[in-house]
């Protein structure tokens, strides 16, 4: 909880513009790319590389279930997350509903570029 609280506040003082000064991902685009990385991929053996598991916690749920508890999506243009370093390019960051789905990707937010599409996975 102390994670979403942190990031919600670095998002608060965060400059926030329509996907038109983004780039290319709405929203919702950039909802599914975070739905699909916290449903199928995780670490491998040394921590660092991230690979596909099959038996993690949001991997039974549908794409839809996984992007429904993305309760708030934020286009932050530049901050510092703290967490995962300095926002340089304009990014979509999803704060999870509860404590318990948040748990599928370590407790964090998940942050995605909003020109490529890319999730930002900063939790090694």
């Amino acid at each position: 909880m102390r994670r979403i609280r942190i990031a919600m506040a670095a998002v608060a003082f965060s400059t926030i513009l329509g996907p038109a000064y983004a780039g290319s991902l709405t929203e919702q685009q950039a909802r599914i790319a975070a739905a699909q990385f916290v449903r199928g991929v995780g670490f491998g053996p040394n921590g660092g590389q991230v690979i596909a598991v099959p038996d993690l916690p949001a991997a039974g749920k549908s794409l839809e279930e996984v992007a429904s508890h993305l309760l708030l999506g934020f286009l932050v243009m530049r901050d510092d997350t703290g967490y995962c370093g300095a926002i340089r390019e304009p990014t979509w960051v999803f704060i999870w509903n509860t404590d318990e789905t948040a748990s599928w990707f370590g407790g964090y937010p998940v942050m995605v570029n909003a020109r490529t599409g890319k999730v930002l996975d900063c939790r090694s």
